[in-house]
């Protein structure tokens, strides 16, 4: 909790890092630049898939319901992908995004950095504490957009694992 106090109230990182956007909360609500999904549309349709591979989950890993892709108006994949949780505690969500390669997050620059997963750009945003408190995000460059891996008490080197075991040949 001393952690959280420290950062409690200090600026949230807006910028772009290896070619990735990254907005604070208070951004996405007033600039009208942030990415929109879907252009700004609704999802049209929910369906099952299979379309991004795992290699690697922590031990103790269940799904938490199965793997989907989400379909726009106009038939365009918005994204796909999977919700986890770990026998131990951590929570976390693998999600491919199409389009720009952009995403919100509350963390302090201190928190974010470049990174390189796959051979492909990448930013990682640390968590609180070396433990995994907090939010952990490690997101990376497709050819079509970007994989998330989005963690919640999970410590930075298991979420590196994990995205560096993901596969996806049309991501």
């Amino acid at each position: 909790m001393a952690a959280f106090n420290a950062e409690k109230g200090k600026p949230q990182f807006e910028g772009t890092v290896n070619g990735i956007r990254l907005w604070s909360s208070e951004q996405g609500y007033t600039d009208g630049s942030v990415k929109k999904v879907c252009g700004g549309g609704d999802y049209a349709e929910w369906r099952l898939v299979e379309k991004l591979v795992f290699t690697y989950l922590p031990p103790g890993t269940a799904a938490q319901g199965p793997q989907q892709e989400v379909l726009c108006e106009d038939g365009s994949v918005a994204g796909a992908g999977q919700h986890f949780v770990v026998t131990d505690g951590p929570m976390f969500r693998i999600w491919y995004e199409s389009g720009e390669r952009a995403f919100p997050n509350e963390a302090t620059a201190k928190r974010v950095q470049a990174a390189t997963v796959q051979g492909q750009p990448a930013v990682i945003v640390k968590p609180l504490t070396e433990e995994g408190f907090d939010r952990t995000w490690v997101v990376f460059a497709t050819k079509n957009g970007m994989i998330q891996v989005d963690a919640i008490d999970m410590p930075l080197d298991q979420a590196l694992k994990i995205a560096e075991g993901v596969r996806c040949e049309s991501c």
